[in-house]
């Protein structure tokens, strides 16, 4: 895990203020700021999968930072956890005929259930989430099905949110390989998410396999009009030791952010140009930016979290074998929405995954922290680049 003092908090502070008044900002896990105080991650999510003619429940709760703090899965008879680290919790059952996996990635999370033909997967699903912190859960309902052609469909999709977008099915098929996918958007005004519903179907090395895989979005901010920015704006979040953290600012007509404060009264603040940047402690970090269009007219707020935090091993309830890894050679390494590979990874430009927000303009393919430092994809080593920041 890295560290970054105190002291070379301030310095990056320095270095890095130019940047934040005048160029565009590299993001980590996205959550963008309201006027009303927005939960960092999801408290606990229930996705129900169908998995060999029958459901199967599986219950999230969520650590600070976005990791894993536990996973239970109903009925849980048969299932043994292979896997059980902060980012990914994975199940196997018995005759290693199906997996299961959640994983937690900048701000998303993905529940995945991996068999050996359509028919395993094939019957109702469902998500439900709490996806703004407001006590105000809401559940996704679907239908895994076939197409006449023997490939997956996804069918009947109902969603509690009236507001909610709903994409066409999309379909992809490369060979023998045969995807359906549906992307659901939400917003609350000023942030905005998504939730991707995908089923496939291939074959790896001669061997048939069916994916269905239901993954929600990092928050990032919603473009709006300039007039329904303007104004005092909080972010509210979870530090590492199970406190709660806060951030107020206002954002004015030139996009810039003033009046910044914070609790615990200890963080570190500084300010400029058109953003701001919070430091509650050496592994703690929010990154306040608007970003606005060239004629003025819309702009958009992202509070970028950056917490790396030393989380426990996720709990789960069922038997712990970490022997068996679960891969057997089929493949499991494909990618997180967003990563490449098939059938998971998806890049497809639905957006909402990864980062690679397509929905919102020119504001996608926001950069993320490096590895080795505060990289970004361009490899410039600084903040982040070819985020859009105007919005065009």
């Amino acid at each position: 895990m890295r560290r970054i003092s105190l002291a070379g908090v301030a310095a990056i502070f320095a270095s890095t203020l130019l940047v934040i008044g005048g160029a565009a900002l590299g993001a980590g896990p996205a959550h963008a700021g309201s006027p009303q105080a927005v939960a960092e991650e999801l408290p606990t999510t229930t996705t129900t999968l169908p998995l060999f003619g029958a459901p199967l429940t599986i219950d999230v709760t969520s650590a600070p930072g976005g990791a894993i703090s536990s996973v239970t899965v109903d009925p849980a008879d048969g299932l043994t956890a292979s896997t059980v680290k902060p980012n990914k919790v994975r199940f196997v059952n018995e005759d290693g005929t199906a997996k299961v996996q959640v994983s937690a990635r900048g701000g998303g999370q993905k529940v995945q259930a991996k068999a050996g033909q359509l028919s395993d997967i094939l019957g109702p699903g469902s998500w439900t989430g709490d996806l703004w912190g407001q006590n105000a859960p809401t559940t996704v309902n679907f239908v895994v099905a076939a197409t006449p052609s023997g490939g997956p469909d996804i069918t009947n999709v109902q969603v509690s949110d009236p507001t909610a977008e709903i994409s066409p099915v999309s379909y992809k098929d490369h060979g023998d390989e045969h995807r359906a996918r549906v992307t659901i958007r939400f917003s609350n005004g000023v942030d905005q998410r998504w939730l991707g519903i995908s089923a496939s179907v291939g074959s790896h090395d001669g061997q048939s396999r069916a994916t269905l895989s239901v993954g929600l979005s990092d928050a990032t901010g919603e473009r709006l009009p300039t007039e329904n920015v303007v104004g005092a704006h909080t972010w509210t979040g979870t530090l590492c030791d199970g406190s709660v953290a806060q951030v107020n600012y206002t954002v004015n007509a030139d996009r810039s952010v003033s009046d910044v404060t914070a609790s615990p009264d200890t963080a570190m603040i500084k300010s400029g140009g058109h953003g701001a940047f919070v430091a509650f402690s050496d592994h703690e970090f929010v990154k306040i930016r608007v970003k606005g269009s060239d004629d003025g007219t819309t702009m958009r707020i992202d509070a970028d979290e950056w917490f790396r935090c030393d989380n426990a091993d996720p709990t789960v309830n069922t038997p712990i074998d970490e022997s068996n890894d679960g891969h057997n050679g089929d493949g499991d390494h494909a990618g997180w929405p967003g990563w490449p590979g098939w059938p998971s990874g998806d890049r497809d430009g639905s957006g909402g995954f990864g980062n690679h927000d397509g929905h919102d303009g020119h504001d996608g393919h926001d950069g993320s922290f490096g590895t080795g430092g505060w990289g970004d994809h361009d490899g410039s080593g600084s903040w982040g680049g070819g985020d859009g920041s105007t919005n065009g």
